[in-house]
């Protein structure tokens, strides 16, 4: 019989391969850089972080912590949200992803505050282990109406807490997999592809 272990390894290195595939297929049909309002050439500060360090090692950044996260985000939200996401059962943490998105989401358009944001869900939904459909559609969701923002906030301390999400759900639905890959020509405008499968293989 088949060792769970190697089981695992393999589907992980499947996970990986699937998703640098994907980023190497958007990265190619990516559209040529836009101009105007809403457009990534009209966010200098996000643009300029991103033009920084280009092939920055995703080891060397450094991540707010969880506790900075919530100090962040305490900030900018209702303390209600942030008692809802830190709830016990998995609608409570839904209900809270629900009052963002449909109250608060212009509130991520910056890049420190999303960071923060991502951070934070990171270690509420498991390091990305949860399996709550509910709870990862909504927090996709979520994610797709942000890199859609003006300002263009996912800059790579954004992306990279993300990648762990993006490795563990690419293949688990076929749903996700769509979404994701949508995502991935606004991300690419934003955030360096080389830094963006580093971030990948890290996971």
């Amino acid at each position: 019989s088949s060792n769970p272990k190697d089981k695992e390894k393999s589907t992980k290195v499947f996970q990986k391969s699937n998703t640098t595939k994907t980023l190497t297929t958007v990265s190619k049909e990516k559209p040529m850089e836009k101009s105007g309002p809403g457009s990534i050439k009209s966010s200098q500060s996000n643009k300029s972080l991103n033009q920084q360090n280009e092939n920055e090692d995703p080891n060397s950044i450094q991540l707010h912590t969880v506790e900075e996260s919530e100090d962040i985000l305490r900030a900018v939200f209702p303390e209600k949200i942030l008692t809802l996401l830190s709830g016990s059962t998995w609608k409570e943490k839904l209900e809270g992803l629900q009052e963002i998105n449909t109250n608060y989401i212009d509130t991520l358009n910056d890049s420190n505050i999303l960071e923060a944001f991502i951070v934070l869900m990171r270690s509420k939904l498991k390091e990305w282990k949860e399996s709550n459909l509910n709870l990862n559609k909504e927090f996709l969701s979520l994610i797709q109406r942000t890199v859609a923002l003006p300002s263009h906030p996912f800059t790579r301390k954004a992306f990279l807490p993300f990648s762990g999400f993006v490795t563990e759900k690419i293949i688990e639905n076929k749903k996700f997999t769509e979404t994701i890959q949508e995502m991935f020509a606004a991300i690419l405008e934003c955030v360096n592809p080389k830094f963006v499968v580093a971030c990948v293989l890290l996971n």
